[in-house]
């Protein structure tokens, strides 16, 4: 009802509105609870929004390009049985009229018995219709959708009649997350070199540098393909303050499926340009798993930047920025996951990544930080036929000890990511057995909207916090199979990219569920990974060989509920193997020590200009012959054509090639016990409810148990929203 919160703020909500919307100054735009969105592709509908979190309050402005109604509804996905909608325009005779309505199931629209919807201000005028309206975030209305931290799919509709029809001509969806701050700048405006002096007042000026290429996929589902590239050249050291994806065409955004940046770093005492110019003359290569690896990965671990599937522009806020030009010769690794569903091989795809680069340096220097289940390198399943399966990852408060400095690092923006299945993801923050509010949550996760998201408030992690993500997941729709974990996007991940305000030199904390607990479940001894089916093979024992782990998990397991509720308990609250790295870039003779038997000791111990002609003489070698190549004369063996072993596999200084760890070994060089666990006994944390609801409860909740029973367990719920702990 409007007299539920302050007439003073509804003023000053619409009037900020009616502000951003007539001013062309960045500085009003800058507010980020302000948004504007063109929802349609001819940009008939635009719709702008304010968000007043102290009232619970949000106000909606709608200009449309019609004399007819304009509709507007808030939806889980989309769909429109259920959908809140409202539905509003201004008559011939200027009577304006404005409904609070709701969708049946069987598709019928019907009015709200309380109209929570309020009509703020209605005109029409040259052929646009402008409504205002707003309502409280959660109104306690059974019809009215809760606005919360959680993804929502807008539907919106116009038509040139002021009769209200059911079948709309024009029509659509939109996925954003209504309550998140937002200070991405007008783009337009930012690279149009005529409106840069309005827009340099807060960000200095700016300037762009884009990392791209062109690949041809491979008539495969999956490819993951990395190259290495120069950076840009500075004059001293700048700051990244944002970045976009360049995606060219329609077939690039189809099957783009994410993009990861990471900086290089050349081993101590080489010079970056001698290591890392070959490389960037080279086309490029498929990232894991590939036994004729030419690129060292293991330099290029330090994360430049995040993108995932339907991932809009990112901006840092104004006191952050990412340091790039620290040194005139830097490169960075382009990574890039492809889907090809329909195993095409004429798609040819261009993409890449647009950065906004200024040389005004802001006062804190951040970076990105992987939480969560470790892939490559751990092995999970979800059964078939799971409608809430869960999977975590750990961040080992003993890393953190190492890892964090003393006064902690500040979190400002989260981006979730998972695969098809994932329906809910968060990142949760331990402080010994007490947990603190959720870091990030979204319980009505869109794997096709994955956008890294501003903290409404920064967050610290300080040193000995944990930290898990935890990943609930819906497979119904497979088919009755099995999804296992792994690369491509019929597998699953559960990951969180941590944006942080003060860089650490640590790019990755993770854990393995280990991988030889689940193929004993699945019976199976051991497996291959097979590089051109891209598939786990079963070499042992001889009953399962030459299966994929897939069809074994899928037909010689029969998949009780017990058995599913014992796995998803195991991963759970058994023991993870720890995965946090160390930091130190290996030096040049540590990165020649697996090349030792070919090149002999004493090349392997020289120093000054000769050390530096050897390793160029390597990296060219690498480039012509591949890892699996160079290595053969100092022991290095395939398990066969097509198929390697993962403890076959080459390593670069003592480090494997994977970006971290190998399955069922924790790689800790931070000298932290190797395991970690759910925290024992912990008080878990519950959000408070806004209103009065038969199922609220209290906002902590004691775990009944340290191996508490996963969904038949002593927690009480606590929103009808959200769900296990």
């Amino acid at each position: 009802m409007l007299s539920s919160f302050p007439k003073t703020t509804l003023v000053h909500l619409v009037l900020l509105l009616i502000l951003c919307k007539f001013s062309k100054s960045y500085i009003v735009d800058s507010n980020p609870n302000h948004h504007k969105e063109v929802l349609d592709s001819r940009g008939k509908y635009v719709l702008e929004w304010l968000v007043d979190l102290e009232s619970n309050t949000i106000v909606f402005n709608v200009t449309v390009n019609t004399k007819g109604y304009v509709g507007f509804g808030l939806t889980k996905d989309g769909r429109m049985n259920g959908a809140d909608v409202v539905i509003g325009g201004v008559k011939p005779d200027g009577e304006s009229y404005f409904n609070d309505m709701h969708v049946t199931s069987n598709r019928t629209l019907r009015n709200d018995r309380n109209q929570d919807w309020k009509l703020l201000t209605a005109w029409e005028k040259g052929g646009f219709t402008f409504l205002s309206f707003s309502r409280l975030l959660d109104t306690c209305d059974e019809n009215d959708y809760l606005i919360s931290l959680d993804q929502i799919t807008l539907i919106w509709a116009y038509s040139e009649r002021d009769e209200i029809e059911n079948h709309y001509q024009n029509r659509g969806t939109f996925s954003t997350y209504l309550l998140d701050p937002d200070v991405t700048p007008d783009i337009d405006a930012l690279v149009n070199q005529r409106n840069r002096p309005t827009i340099s007042t807060s960000s200095g000026p700016v300037q762009q540098w884009k990392l791209q290429r062109r690949y041809r996929l491979p008539a495969r589902r999956t490819s993951y393909w990395c190259s290495i590239h120069a950076g840009p050249k500075l004059p001293h050291k700048h700051h990244v303050i944002g970045f976009r994806t360049y995606l060219e065409n329609e077939d690039a955004r189809k099957h783009t499926h994410h993009l990861l940046v990471y900086r290089c770093k050349a081993p101590e005492g080489i010079d970056p340009q001698v290591f890392f110019e070959p490389f960037t003359k080279y086309p490029g290569e498929e990232c894991f798993l590939n036994e004729n690896r030419r690129i060292p990965l293991n330099l290029c671990r330090d994360v430049f930047s995040v993108w995932g599937y339907g991932g809009k522009p990112f901006f840092l806020p104004e006191t952050v920025g990412f340091p790039i030009g620290e040194s005139q010769n830097e490169y960075f690794l382009f990574e890039a996951h492809y889907d090809n569903p329909d195993l095409r091989s004429d798609l040819e795809i261009a993409n890449g990544v647009e950065y906004f680069i200024t040389p005004k340096t802001r006062k804190r220097e951040g970076g990105v930080l992987i939480v969560g289940f470790d892939i490559p390198g751990s092995l999970a399943a979800i059964p078939p036929g799971s409608s809430n399966f869960s999977l975590i990852g750990h961040c080992n408060p003993n890393c953190t000890k190492t890892m964090m400095p003393s006064q902690g690092v500040d979190v400002v923006a989260v981006g979730l990511h998972a695969h098809t299945a994932a329906r809910q993801i968060r990142l949760r923050q331990f402080k010994g057995d007490q947990e603190l509010p959720w870091l990030m949550n979204d319980d009505n996760f869109n794997p096709n909207f994955q956008q890294v998201r501003l903290l409404q408030q920064e967050r610290k992690i300080m040193p000995g916090d944990q930290l898990i993500s935890r990943c609930n997941y819906d497979n119904t729709y497979a088919n009755g199979t099995t999804t296992i974990t792994g690369f491509g996007t019929p597998d699953e991940m559960c990951l969180s990219f941590v944006i942080i305000a003060n860089k650490i030199p640590y790019f990755r904390c993770t854990s393995e569920y280990p991988a030889q607990k689940l193929l004993s479940l699945l019976g199976v001894e051991d497996v291959i990974w097979d590089i051109e089916r891209q598939q786990r093979l079963v070499t042992s024992p001889p009953l399962l060989q030459g299966l994929t782990l897939n069809q074994v998990a899928d037909y010689h397991v029969h998949w009780t509920e017990e058995l599913r509720m014992h796995l998803e308990k195991d991963i759970m609250y058994s023991p993870h193997v720890v995965t946090c790295p160390t930091s130190a870039v290996p030096s040049a003779q540590q990165f020649l020590m697996p090349f030792s038997q070919q090149l002999g000791q004493s090349a392997v111990n020289a120093g000054g200009q000769q050390l530096q002609e050897i390793v160029r003489r390597v990296v060219s070698q690498l480039l012509q012959l591949g890892v699996r190549g160079i290595l053969q004369s100092a022991g290095s063996r395939s398990s066969g054509q097509g198929q390697t072993s993962v403890s076959q596999l080459p390593t670069f200084g003592g480090a494997p090639v994977f970006p971290q760890g190998t399955p069922a070994t924790g790689v800790s060089g931070l000298g932290v016990p190797p395991n970690v666990e759910y925290p024992k006994g912990a008080t878990v944390y519950r959000p408070k409810p806004s209103c009065t609801r038969p199922s609220a409860g209290e906002q902590f909740y004691k775990v009944s148990s340290a191996y508490p029973q996963v969904g038949h367990n002593g927690l009480k719920r606590a929103h009808v929203r959200t769900l296990r702990t």
